[in-house]
């Protein structure tokens, strides 16, 4: 029994090291050109994916990860509205980076948990639609604290409403996307997951 429990801790220690890694070169190194304005990014996944097979704890260390990656861009390459943010609130911009993916990760993981129980496959696609809205929601609800003034200062700068500001720059362009993709790419996590189980069975 212990030797197959570390079989198992061994397999999945690997896995996450595995996802980490995924995670850094998806968030810091691969580009997607944009479709329209729509910018795609597929960082979400590997952690949907983690939390699906290792449970909350492992979504949540694999959404720290990706919060690291972004606190680094944040940091040396950020976009205008990221860099003022931090040269604002530079730890409450930090915080909010590393919290929003890292409970993000969580709750996927502790919806398919408690989901898994009835229905793998609505579990699934579950968690792989509460990772980009928790991730989205977070953002929002911080940045709208935190940087209130910001927000109404852009969106005068555009001419837009606060509202219209928010859905044009993040629930169109990054939000919908991630969500598209996490939810076309939940039958992958299935089939991943459902190998994964047979082989540690083994």
């Amino acid at each position: 029994m212990s030797i197959e429990r570390n079989k198992n801790k061994t397999q999945m220690l690997a896995m996450t090291a595995m996802f980490a890694a995924i995670i850094a070169v998806l968030q810091l190194f691969i580009v997607i050109p944009p479709i329209g304005a729509a910018y795609i990014t597929l960082s979400l996944v590997p952690i949907v994916l983690g939390a699906v097979l290792y449970g909350p704890l492992n979504g949540a260390i694999l959404g720290l990860v990706l919060g690291l990656c972004v606190v680094y861009q944040v940091v040396f390459t950020p976009d205008p509205f990221s860099a003022t943010m931090f040269q604002l609130l530079p730890v409450v911009t930090i915080v909010l980076c590393l919290l929003k993916t890292t409970i993000a990760g969580l709750v996927s993981g502790l919806v398919y948990k408690l989901l898994s129980k009835k229905n793998k496959t609505v579990a699934v696609f579950t968690a792989s639609a509460l990772c980009p809205i928790v991730n989205t929601g977070l953002y929002l609800a911080g940045v709208l604290v935190f940087f209130g003034d910001l927000v109404s200062g852009a969106a005068s700068g555009a001419g837009k409403t606060v509202i219209m500001f928010i859905v044009s720059g993040v629930i169109l362009t990054n939000f919908i996307p991630e969500l598209i993709v996490n939810m076309v790419l939940a039958p992958v996590i299935i089939r991943v997951s459902e190998i994964t189980s047979k082989l540690i069975k083994r």
